[in-house]
């Protein structure tokens, strides 16, 4: 939704509400009764407001009136959808300090003006237009020395900054382990070396995982021993090359299956031991998915995760999965939920923080999961998922008609995967090519292989997670703030979510207009009927090859008995 500009402007968005509103009538039927833009949540923008500084907000909005921010991960995921929650719903907040990697030559501050032209911004630019006043970007990169700040950012952040957010990391599951360790351990170090000149600290939130002491079955809200400790770690990625490390990876990480879950396990050990003196806690939250109930519904910017296996499928690239999906639970957690349960702890912690008198003082740790309180299997969200797709919001891009079977038995899965991806990928790359098109299926079925084998580990396996510390933060909040910085797990509509998430994932990330839904529809109905007849055909000549192959077994066994019957 956009503001119209000037006279001109007013006309041209005129003209295309009302071209618009021609195509919403194909869209929204009595067949489709859902209007696909008040489902997203693009209807439900509030009148802008100049929030008048002697208004007094509800409590947690009031701990951060006049607080400074310094925010790591500010271009990620969660890291966008933190920044837009803070803006939009905690007026009187002073500064955002954004820590940004110049990239492909590109400022920070250019950076942040692509980013904010993405939709999850829509809200915030209609209710607060001038709310890029209150950020500043600081030029720097989490592996390097004191985060590689300049002096004059790092007095800036020593003098203003109260409250410090670490979401930065390398969320490549399959890192190189020296690229792991230098990024989300070593660049948690470092974290920790700019907040001890921090002089008014309140709190510092680190975001880890809830996988990453993974190799416990009961994951309490506390930090666990590990074979080695986090410096000893470090010194030797200062030591070693990084292919020497790659050499040793399993090794070194014994029962922890990814270099991601093994370097946030590491982090959580370094704040254990080098920030006894500061107000620090951890967040771990379980697989973050698209956002549930603001600014928009359903909105994401990556193809991780189980949003991503639904959309192969949706799009007619993936036709099988491995295992039992009845069998298989899924712990996920909406990212707008995250950042809500996020920003509540922060004020917890400044609140109880007291000096710790050694280091066998606990951190506080907060699991943020949904398995305890609303837990969802695999086949659950993939049967609605794909029951949004093929009869509400099918993709225009489509290639084939979503349809997947589980091959249970492990070692037919190859097969399977041989003869239902890798050779019509091949083949269908072929054609591209000698239509001078990119091929891209091999890529991806490939990219996908990866995704299963990470997943594996994960979906074989049950953790049962304690969660005392989010129910009790959550329990402790006012009923304001309960609306405003909602989290609780255990209200999530699983089937109303994936409505909104499959519908979100072909707009956001697969950028397939809304305004493509009746061609989409009408696509989706041919790929069926050219996907019935293929199956059609192709069992039809499964029987005549079973009857053929019948018929000359008869011919042989009667032929066989004349023979018998003559000698």
């Amino acid at each position: 939704m956009k503001v119209a500009g000037g006279e001109k402007g007013e006309k041209t968005k005129d003209i295309e509400d009302r071209d618009n509103e021609v195509v919403l009538r194909r869209i929204i039927s009595p067949k489709y009764p859902i209007d696909p833009y008040e489902l997203l949540g693009f209807r439900n923008f509030k009148t802008p407001r100049i929030v008048p500084k002697e208004e007094v907000g509800t409590p947690v909005q009031e701990f951060f009136r006049d607080a400074t921010v310094f925010l790591t991960g500010g271009t990620g995921f969660l890291g966008q959808v933190l920044i837009e929650k803070l803006l939009r719903c905690c007026p009187h907040i002073n500064k955002i300090y954004v820590l940004v990697r110049v990239k492909r030559n590109k400022s920070p501050a250019d950076r942040f003006e692509t980013i904010f032209q993405d939709p999850l911004f829509d809200r915030l630019r209609y209710e607060v237009p001038n709310f890029q006043e209150k950020i500043n970007y600081m030029s720097g990169r989490i592996d390097q020395p004191l985060l590689g700040l300049s002096e004059e950012d790092r007095s800036k952040i020593s003098s203003d900054v109260n409250i410090i957010y670490h979401c930065a990391a390398t969320v490549n599951f399959n890192e190189m382990l020296a690229k792991a360790i230098k990024v989300n351990t070593m660049g948690t170090q470092e974290v920790i070396k700019v907040a001890r000149d921090v002089k008014s600290l309140k709190a510092l939130l680190y975001v880890s995982t809830v996988f990453s002491f993974c190799n416990h079955i009961y994951v309490g809200e506390k930090l666990y021993p590990m074979h080695i400790e986090p410096e000893a770690m470090i010194e030797l990625v200062e030591q070693k090359s990084a292919a020497e490390l790659e050499t040793e990876r399993a090794a070194h990480m014994k029962e922890w299956p990814q270099t991601y879950v093994f370097s946030k396990a590491l982090a959580e050990r370094l704040i254990l031991k080098e920030v006894s003196n500061l107000p620090v806690a951890i967040l771990r939250p379980s697989q973050i998915i698209s956002t549930w109930r603001e600014p928009l519904r359903g909105w994401l910017n990556n193809k991780y995760g189980p949003l991503g296996i639904i959309l192969a499928v949706g799009l007619g690239i993936l036709h099988i999965h491995e295992g039992d999906l009845r069998e298989e639970t899924t712990d996920m957690v909406p990212v707008d939920m995250v950042v809500n349960s996020l920003i509540c702890a922060t004020k917890e912690v400044a609140l109880n923080h007291k000096i710790k008198s050694n280091l066998n003082e606990t951190v506080p740790v907060y699991n943020y999961v949904n398995g305890n309180q609303n837990q969802t299997t695999w086949k659950y969200f993939a049967d609605i998922g794909m029951d949004e797709v093929v009869k509400n919001w099918g993709f225009s891009i489509a290639i084939w008609y979503p349809s997947s079977i589980s091959v249970t038995k492990r070692s037919l899965y190859p097969i399977a995967n041989l003869f239902l991806h890798r050779i019509p990928g091949l083949l269908i790359d072929f054609i591209c090519i000698l239509t001078k098109r990119e091929p891209i299926l091999t890529k991806i079925y490939q990219k996908l292989d990866q995704v299963r084998d990470i997943l594996r580990y994960y979906k074989e396996r049950k953790w049962l997670f304690k969660t005392d510390n989010v129910q009790s933060l959550w329990k402790n909040l006012s009923p304001e703030d309960k609306e405003i910085f909602y989290f609780d797990m255990k209200n999530v509509d699983w089937a109303e979510y994936l409505k909104c998430s499959i519908l979100g994932a072909r707009v956001f990330l697969m950028k397939d207009e809304i305004l493509t839904l009746p061609a989409a529809r009408k696509k989706m109905t041919r790929l069926y009927i050219i996907h019935q007849l293929i199956k059609f055909i192709f069992y039809s000549l499964l029987m005549l090859f079973g009857m053929y192959m019948l018929i000359r077994f008869i011919e042989y066994r009667v032929n066989d008995l004349i023979l018998r019957s003559k000698q």
